[in-house]
């Protein structure tokens, strides 16, 4: 007996309502710190980093079944452990027509002006400060961020695999993403990683009815697809 039969889905487009600073961890002669790019070199949301941020905030608020939902991996024995029920995907841009720009795309469709502004990220110059208020030398002091500049829009899914009775948990879930809190990637100290909420599109399929089992089946793994959904406020 599925003893989750629920699918919880949303589709969550978002806008930079300060500048991002979702790094990859590389670097090169440009910057110390390079944004996480797609396949067509554009910028991205990676999706465990909005897991990992989401997980973060609501285990605060509901420590007890946060491994119920987000899974977890006892270091110590392997054999303790639990696949996370909630699955994001990551966040791709959106052009100005809605279109989400998801796949490998041919060189022409990247030639607009705000593709081309997008392909040659702003730097943003730091400095770190030791004990005494001054550069710190010996810690290599001065240093860089690429950073997405406010106003970019990205779009990403999020799915719950759960019950009739996780109703309010998918709603929890949700709401974390409006919270004025809520931020992503790093300098936010600095007033980087906050995001809007523009729009959510929600359904829930209960997979023992043979109606939602069709549609479920039938969702393609694209972020332009097109399927009956209500659009929702959450705050």
């Amino acid at each position: 007996m599925n003893t989750c039969p629920y699918h919880y889905i949303a589709l969550l487009l978002v806008e930079a309502d300060t500048p991002l600073a979702i790094g990859s961890g590389k670097d090169d002669m440009m910057s110390d710190l390079l944004v996480a790019l797609d396949a067509n070199h554009l910028p991205m949301l990676p999706g465990f980093s909005l897991a990992g941020v989401l997980r973060h905030q609501f285990e605060k608020e509901h420590p007890e079944i946060v491994d119920q939902i987000f899974g977890y991996q006892d270091t110590k024995e392997s054999e303790k452990s639990l696949g996370s029920r909630l699955v994001v995907t990551n966040g791709h841009i959106v052009a100005d027509d809605g279109k989400v720009i998801e796949g490998l795309c041919s060189p022409q469709t990247l030639q607009t002006p705000y593709f081309k502004f997008l392909a040659s990220l702003p730097v943003r110059q730091h400095c770190r400060m030791n004990h005494r208020g001054a550069s710190d030398q010996e810690a290599h002091g001065k240093f860089d961020n690429q950073a997405v500049p406010k106003g970019v829009r990205f779009k990403f899914q999020i799915e719950l695999i759960g019950n009739e009775q996780e109703k309010d948990v998918w709603e929890q879930l949700l709401a974390i993403f409006a919270y004025p809190t809520f931020r992503i990637g790093g300098g936010t100290r600095k007033g980087f990683g906050k995001i809007k909420i523009m729009e959510v599109q929600e359904r829930v399929f209960d997979l023992r009815k043979k109606e939602d089992r069709e549609d479920y089946l039938q969702q393609v793994g694209s972020l332009n697809a097109q399927w009956a959904k209500t659009k929702k406020e959450i705050s």
